[in-house]
């Protein structure tokens, strides 16, 4: 209770976030896991692209891009504007895994 009340909250969610990135990072580097990650997280994923992306969650765009499952997921859920809408906002390391996705995408 204190931790909220402190407003700890916030670090501790971005944390869990890049945390749980990094988890189906790991999970999507076996191709047998990828039609399950896409099953079950795309959807998921497809939200984290919004505003507060982390380099972790284009590590995982990346591996779901390269698959036709994740790559169609993916596309259904308008990824390539999002992607180039955070292109045209970003500058520095973050825009790099941004086009690392584009380009798999293609």
């Amino acid at each position: 209770m204190v931790i909220g009340v402190l407003g700890a909250v916030e670090p501790l969610r971005a944390r869990a976030r890049q945390d749980a990135a990094l988890a189906l990072y790991h999970l999507s580097l076996i191709p047998s896991n990828m039609t399950r990650l896409v099953r079950s997280g795309s959807r998921l994923c497809c939200r984290w692209l919004g505003p507060g992306v982390y380099e972790s969650d284009l590590l995982v765009f990346c591996n779901l891009a390269a698959c036709p499952d994740g790559k169609g997921a993916m596309l259904d859920r308008n990824a390539v504007a999002i992607l180039v809408g955070k292109l045209r906002k970003e500058s520095g390391g973050g825009d790099k895994a941004v086009r690392a996705v584009l380009l798999t995408l293609c």
